[in-house]
């Protein structure tokens, strides 16, 4: 009988120990194949990290956030463009004052009254007006423009009777400023004689050779009705 005892404490302690090693073995199979796992995640990430050496493209290139001035324009040329008033004007942009913001230029037009109001605008945490100016008997596309960084504003071009007259428009000290140049009288003269009104010979040689004879349209300020189409690839870019 003791025997028979004896045996079948021997065979729980075996099975006991037997359940004890195959759980404790699971246990340590579980913890390889997490370990495992990951390291395949850590593996496939280190395959599809870029790699340093790797050229990327120019930041300018692939970065399409938009000037603060973009979208303040965009907004505001697209309330504009609903305005009865603003039907038929055109804007243009070009940096009057070489501060790195180009201005906003808006023409509108008067046939009844023959005159074209030239408004600029500037943006500073807002769009704001700097100044408007008429300009009788004028054609805003006579408004000129250097290639010379030394003269950024608009070279003009009108006339009343015989008299042709040249001007030049620009932004100083955040006030919009209109400069007569020099007269070409074709009324009293023959040949024509310029008359010079501002003693800037710089500003008037420059204008001259803007405007070395009547009809020549090289270096025209461009403008451009103001639709969304327009607002869209000239302010915003997206076309």
């Amino acid at each position: 009988m003791k025997r028979i005892v004896t045996i079948l404490i021997t065979c729980l302690l075996v099975a006991s120990l037997g359940v004890w090693c195959s759980s404790d073995r699971d246990a340590h199979l579980q913890s390889a194949d997490l370990h495992l796992s990951l390291g395949i995640k850590a593996e496939t990430k280190d395959e599809i990290a870029p790699d340093k050496n790797v050229d990327l493209p120019p930041s300018s290139s692939i970065d399409t956030e938009l000037e603060a001035w973009q979208s303040a324009y965009a907004e505001f040329l697209t309330d504009l463009s609903v305005l009865d008033d603003y039907e038929g004007a055109a804007f243009s942009l070009r940096d009057l004052d070489s501060d790195g913001v180009p201005e906003l230029i808006i023409v509108q037009s008067y046939e009844r009254e023959q005159i074209r109001v030239i408004s600029v605008y500037s943006y500073n945490c807002r769009v704001y007006e700097i100044g408007k100016c008429n300009s009788p008997n004028s054609y805003a596309g006579d408004f000129r423009l250097s290639d010379n960084p030394m003269f950024p504003g608009l070279f003009s071009f009108r006339w009343g009777g015989s008299i042709f007259r040249y001007g030049y428009l620009t932004v100083e000290e955040g006030q919009l400023v209109y400069r007569d140049l020099y007269n070409m009288d074709h009324y009293h003269y023959d040949p024509p004689q310029q008359i010079n009104i501002s003693d800037d010979m710089e500003l008037i040689d420059e204008s001259r050779s803007l405007f070395p004879g009547y009809g020549f349209t090289d270096n025209l300020l461009e403008r451009y009705p103001i639709n969304s189409d327009n607002i869209d690839r000239m302010i915003l870019c997206t076309q």
